[in-house]
C-alpha cells in the first residue's frame, strides 16, 4: 500500500522537482524532504497545508491516496500549472499561443504534428481522437513531452548536418 511518504516523492517526481527545489518551494530543508520520502518522518499538518496550497494538491490524495493528485480548481491557471511542471518560458508561450487560436485551427496544427511525427518515426498517422479539453493533465503532459522530444531530435539533426556541411558557419 502506498504511504503518504511515497506520495510525496511521487508528487515531487510528477512536478519534475529535485528534493532541493521542493524544499525551497515549501521553505523547509532538503533533509526534511528526504526524511519524508524515506519514511523516517511524516509531514506535520502545517507542511501538508503548504503542499496543498503551493501545488494545488488534493488533500484526499496526499493523505489517503484517493482521487486525483491535483485538486480540481474552479479556475485553472496555466502559468501556475506550467511552473509546477517545470515548463520553460518558451514552452509556456507556445502553449498560450496554441490555445489562443480556435479549435479548428488547433486541430490542423495537431494533424500536422502527427504527420511530422509519423514521418519521422515511419509510422502511420493516427487520427486526433481527443481535443485538449477532453484530455487528462497526464495525457497533455505526455503529449507535450513527446513533441519536445521530437523537436530536440530535429534540432540535433539540423545541427549535425550544418556542422558536417563545409563552408557553413554557426551564427
Amino acid at each position: 500500500m502506498e504511504t503518504i511518504n511515497m506520495r510525496i516523492k511521487r508528487l515531487r517526481v510528477a512536478l519534475h522537482l529535485t528534493q532541493d527545489e521542493l524544499a525551497s518551494r515549501l521553505h523547509i530543508k532538503r533533509s526534511t524532504i528526504a526524511n519524508y520520502e524515506n519514511g523516517r518522518n511524516v509531514p506535520v499538518d502545517s507542511v501538508k497545508a503548504l503542499i496543498y496550497r503551493e501545488f494545488s494538491v488534493s488533500p484526499d490524495w496526499l493523505e489517503y491516496g484517493s482521487g486525483e493528485m491535483f485538486a480540481p480548481n474552479a479556475s485553472f491557471d496555466l502559468d501556475t500549472f506550467a511552473r509546477n511542471h517545470g515548463a520553460t518560458e518558451l514552452e509556456l508561450r507556445i502553449a498560450k499561443a496554441f490555445f489562443s487560436v480556435d479549435q479548428e485551427t488547433r486541430a490542423v496544427f495537431l494533424a500536422q504534428f502527427q504527420r511530422f511525427l509519423a514521418e519521422s518515426e515511419n509510422e502511420k498517422p493516427q487520427a486526433v481522437t481527443k481535443t485538449p479539453a477532453e484530455m487528462t493533465e497526464d495525457e497533455i503532459h505526455a503529449h507535450a513531452l513527446e513533441i519536445e522530444r521530437q523537436m530536440l531530435l530535429e534540432k540535433r539533426a539540423t545541427e549535425e548536418s550544418s556542422a558536417s556541411t563545409p563552408g557553413v558557419r554557426e551564427a
